[in-house]
């Protein structure tokens, strides 16, 4: 089973393969598609977040002579903080994502409209 960023790419993937010929339904297809990857997206980032505090946690515990900043950018350095950065970026690119195809849709729809009053 893919993992919920790469479905996520797919998805991606399939609207610049398609971009020239969107119409509307498929649009609001692929719109449902990746609002619900970005529901689970947002799952996995909270568990994400909580390994990362874990770990910060551990090292805070191991490292309680050192001042915080220095505990932090030893945190900063795990892979539990890389896959943090990375799922916040891909939610992030999610939102504008979403805004795009969303603005695409009523520039449709605004075409329609004024085509229709002709």
């Amino acid at each position: 089973m893919k993992s919920i960023v790469e479905q996520i790419n797919d998805a991606i993937a399939w609207l610049h393969i398609n971009k020239d010929n969107l119409d509307p339904v498929a649009c609001s297809e692929k719109l449902v598609e990746i609002s619900v990857l970005k529901a689970s997206l947002d799952s996995e980032l909270a568990d994400k977040e909580i390994a990362y505090n874990t770990v910060l946690n551990g090292l805070i515990n191991t490292f309680d002579d050192q001042p915080f900043n220095k505990i932090q950018i030893r945190a900063r350095a795990t892979d539990e903080y890389k896959k943090l950065l990375r799922a916040k970026a891909v939610s992030g690119s999610l939102i504008e994502i979403t805004r795009s195809i969303k603005r695409f849709q009523n520039a449709i729809r605004d075409t329609q409209q004024m085509s229709g009053s002709m």
